[in-house]
């Protein structure tokens, strides 16, 4: 269940003129931006929906380690002593 609340936020001059620009480039509402803004300020965190910040750039960079490492190609790779004729 989604709750919501009200909450003021400030922004300077110049910030509040943008966002109200890319509201109406988008058409999406300021409120939709700044929800969407948050939700990838709290992804790119590591923070978990119960609060916790993790570590982010480990998770990102064990992603891309996963996808490189982690396929046939390099499979073949695993059995290196079979490939190298050791015991």
């Amino acid at each position: 269940m989604s709750t919501e609340a009200n909450r003021t936020i400030r922004l300077d001059e110049e910030r509040a003129r943008r966002l109200d620009r890319l509201a109406t480039q988008t058409g999406a509402s300021p409120d939709a931006l700044i929800d969407k803004a948050l939700d990838m300020l709290f992804n790119a965190s590591g923070m978990s929906d119960d609060g916790e910040v993790g570590h982010p750039w480990s998770t990102l960079s064990t992603r891309s380690l996963d996808r490189i490492w982690e396929n046939d190609a390099d499979a073949a790779c695993d059995d290196w002593r079979s490939l190298y004729g050791l015991q």
